[in-house]
């Protein structure tokens, strides 16, 4: 509390004490505290909400429904109580009475579930003042006379799962008294929240498993699962959830298998559910958190609230395991984690070592339950089953509950909207089932054996999802595609840069100059020639002037060390490095050329095209500059051999060659073929797609593949390509007024 809090406080004393009279202050348990933090660190949002839904056929008696729930309310104190903070410690307040609203909204008969849900979510889903009043809603939502959707909604902070079964086994009796009048027959409970607290703290204050969770939670992993969206800053809890349903042989297998291996139905679901964290994150040290209900001493059994405890899971799926024992792993880290479960949660925390990261939830990310049915409440005259409710509030990155019992096994998957789409969660729970079904078909087998999709649906991703033939011009090259962009608009802007544009006339007269050149030289098919220089239209010129030529390019960043440099020079074989200006050093011995020696010792019939100069006010300076250069021509280094015969490349020829970081060890170059850039450019033609009209700014080092994309696509396909300054790409606002808002003519 600030000392500007404390003031007001100070100052609205009388206002303060009358709202609390009456209500009796009691500390919050472990859990409650955490909960409550996280709560008012964002108070916006749904989170941590708690919800309930049946479906009630026959007729409902509303207002005693409403009585009924206000007598489980009277009967524990959890359901009567608000938080606070009072002399900077948090506290909850018990209301010595008071009874939830029901509200009650009307459908027709007709509406179906989605129409319902939502409904309910816009009554029930909202934040909690949680120092004003308890956190608990009610809606009973009557579609007709014989159908009703009655939904419950709490904070966490006040119950568990296991008290919603204790609620709805208190209601039925209760809702049963009052239509008739009496008084039911229900036992109070034993004890109170305040006991269950006091109990906690005597229980952590003599805890000794420190020593136990420091080991366990040393150097702990985070599970990252494949997302479809990049994690926010801050967590929304938005979410979604999935039912579905093991089927019921493979349900009997797997029973089977924890029978076998001597472990319990939930270190099986547990284990299955690991398997599949596994394949999808490919980490194999996983951890998870599950909860268990802390209601092993008598007294507490009967007591709505939130009684539950975390504990933290962490298996190592190890490489070559057979699936029985992984069990007996996961049966005994089970084991050993509720064994000691005497820490609070908070102390965990500080044992990890963790920083809080407002975009996750501490010490694990994914969450893992299992339980028994649990009966709908009893109400005369009403047939009455649990239904499917969804919030759409997700706490955790993925949390999978399973619910047990004679009917089968059921689970449902809630996923963070934030990070996965709903496709995520469907592949999910079908690898899930189809692990489960592999697992415990053959436990003796490795795990890395069992299957995570069934043959048809492995055919299909295996065959037709790779069925991505497309028709592109398979025999036709890089320079042969720009060139007949160029024939066809010749007029069109093709590449601006340092406010200069060329159209594409002037690209193809310019790169058939330079080509020219590199032929007088011997260049030809079979060779790399490197081209050394600053990003400018000039130097993109070079890059075609060699493709055309026949050879292929390679990109040489001159802000690389000369190490670097001359490794790549040589190691590619390179028989001529083209650099952009007379300055431009050379590592090596390797032969060399500028570009304007190539432009101007070619053949005069560019010397009066725009080849050496645009058709604007500055053709006569540079034009002169060429003819300037051509006298150094002659002390230029040349490549001795015989010019080629053949100035064309072939669709199975180099286009370019990239060499790797380095990072692992020695950099390797790696060789791009003219079919297979011509596949790529005509794929991303079709999708996303480019249009003539459309300007593209390229900032990728050009030693980086993806600059093929940013260089060519728009050159192929009548577009403008815009070349931004290696120094602009250092900063935001010089790289943004690189970029045109409309395209020039």
């Amino acid at each position: 509390m600030t000392p500007a809090d404390r003031e007001a406080l100070r100052a609205a004393k009388a206002e303060v004490l009358a709202l609390l009279a009456g209500r009796a202050a009691t500390p919050m348990s472990s859990v409650q505290r955490r909960l409550w933090f996280l709560t008012r660190f964002d108070g916006t949002r749904p989170a941590y909400l708690v919800t309930q839904a049946y479906a009630l056929r026959g007729p409902v008696e509303a207002d005693a429904l409403a009585r009924a729930l206000a007598r489980v309310v009277a009967r524990h104190e959890a359901l009567r109580a608000t938080f606070a903070e009072l002399e900077g410690y948090p506290v909850q307040l018990v209301l010595p009475a008071w009874a939830p609203a029901l509200m009650r909204l009307h459908m027709d008969a007709s509406a179906d579930d989605a129409a319902i849900a939502g409904a309910a979510r816009d009554a029930l889903c909202r934040p909690f003042a949680l120092d004003r009043e308890p956190p608990v809603r009610a809606c009973l939502i009557t579609c007709g006379a014989e159908r009703s959707i009655f939904v419950l909604a709490f904070h966490h902070l006040v119950i568990d799962g296991a008290s919603l079964a204790l609620l709805a086994a208190e209601l039925g009796p209760l809702y049963a008294a009052e239509l008739a009048g009496a008084e039911a027959r229900v036992p109070a409970p034993a004890l109170g929240h305040a006991d269950f607290v006091a109990w906690e703290r005597r229980v952590h204050a003599a805890a000794d498993s420190l020593e136990f969770w420091r080991a366990r939670l040393a150097e702990l992993p985070v599970v990252e699962l494949p997302q479809d969206r990049p994690r926010p800053p801050l967590q929304s809890y938005r979410g979604r959830q999935l039912e579905f349903s093991l089927p019921g042989e493979v349900e009997h297998a797997l029973q089977r298998a924890a029978a076998d291996a001597g472990v319990t139905r939930f270190a099986a679901l547990l284990a299955v559910f690991l398997v599949t964290l596994q394949r999808l994150c490919r980490a194999r040290d996983l951890v998870v958190g599950t909860p268990h209900a802390n209601r092993d001493d008598r007294g507490i059994e009967g007591l709505i609230g939130c009684l539950v405890s975390t504990v933290v899971l962490r298996v190592e799926v190890g490489r070559g395991l057979s699936f029985r024992e992984l069990l007996r792993r996961v049966d005994a880290c089970c084991r050993e984690a509720f064994a000691h479960k005497d820490v609070g949660f908070e102390r965990l925390v500080e044992l990890s070592g963790q920083p809080r990261d407002p975009a996750r939830t501490p010490l694990f990310s994914v969450f893992f339950g299992a339980q028994g049915p649990a009966e709908p409440p009893a109400l005369p005259g009403v047939v009455a089953e649990a239904w499917p409710f969804d919030p759409e509030v997700a706490t955790f990155d993925l949390e999978c509950q399973f619910v047990t019992g004679p009917g089968g096994t059921r689970g449902t998957l809630t996923y963070t909207t934030d990070l996965f789409e709903a496709a995520f969660a469907s592949r999910f729970v079908e690898a899930f089932v189809q692990l489960a079904a592999g697992l415990a078909a053959a436990p003796a087998a490795a795990i890395e054996a069992a299957p995570m999709l069934d043959e048809l649906r492995a055919r299909e991703v295996v065959l037709a999802y790779n069925r991505t033939a497309a028709p592109f011009p398979r025999e036709s090259t890089l320079p042969a595609l720009i060139g007949e962009q160029a024939a066809r608009t010749p007029e069109a802007p093709a590449v601006t840069h340092a406010g200069r544009t060329w159209r594409y006339g002037e690209l193809a007269a310019r790169v058939e100059t330079i080509a020219a050149g590199l032929r007088e030289r011997g260049v030809g098919p079979g060779q790399i020639v490197a081209v050394l220089g600053e990003r400018s239209a000039e130097l993109l010129g070079a890059l075609l002037g060699v493709l055309a030529a026949g050879a292929a390019y390679l990109p040489l960043d001159p802000a690389f060390p000369e190490d670097r440099l001359r490794f790549m020079i040589g190691d590619s074989g390179a028989t001529l490095v083209i650099r952009d200006v007379e300055t431009r050093a050379v590592p090596g011995s390797s032969p060399s050329v500028t570009i304007e020696a190539l432009c101007s010792g070619a053949s005069n019939q560019y010397r009066h095209d725009s080849s050496c100069a645009s058709r604007d006010t500055r053709e006569s300076s540079e034009h002169h500059e060429c003819l300037e250069s051509a006298n150094r021509h002659r002390h230029e280094s040349t490549v001795g051999v015989a010019a080629p015969t053949n100035h064309r490349s072939g669709p199975e020829d180099p286009a370019y060659v990239l060499y790797t970081s380095g990072s692992t060890g020695t950099p390797k170059g790696v060789v791009v073929r003219h079919r297979n850039l011509v596949s790529c450019l005509s794929a991303m033609a079709r999708g996303p797609g480019i249009a003539g009209d459309d300007v593209l700014l390229s900032v990728t080092t050009w030693g980086f593949d993806i600059a093929a994309l940013e260089l060519f696509l728009p050159l192929t396909h009548g577009a403008r390509l815009v070349l931004a300054d290696t120094a602009a790409l250092a900063d935001g606002r010089s790289c943004r007024r690189c970029w045109p808002r409309r395209r020039s003519p």
